[in-house]
């Protein structure tokens, strides 16, 4: 699956109050937030969430380090 279809079922989860409560049910759970995925027509595997999980961690370490420019 590309990083643009994960997208897309991060997006469903999001604006899907059911869709939400299942995968809040299944949190912890990488097999069960699979199937959930597979059932409403989302190809995820388990590496689209480790994938997604490094990409998050590599993200929130760049705004961390952020450096601002120097002001005259």
């Amino acid at each position: 699956m590309s990083r643009e279809e994960f997208q897309d079922f991060i997006h469903a989860v999001e604006h899907s109050l059911s869709l939400r409560e299942e995968i809040n049910k299944a949190l912890g759970d990488e097999t069960l937030i699979i199937k959930l995925a597979n059932k409403y027509g989302f190809k995820v595997t388990i590496k689209d969430l480790e994938e997604d999980s490094s990409a998050e961690s590599v993200n929130a370490w760049f705004q961390a380090s952020k450096i601002n420019p120097i002001k005259k």
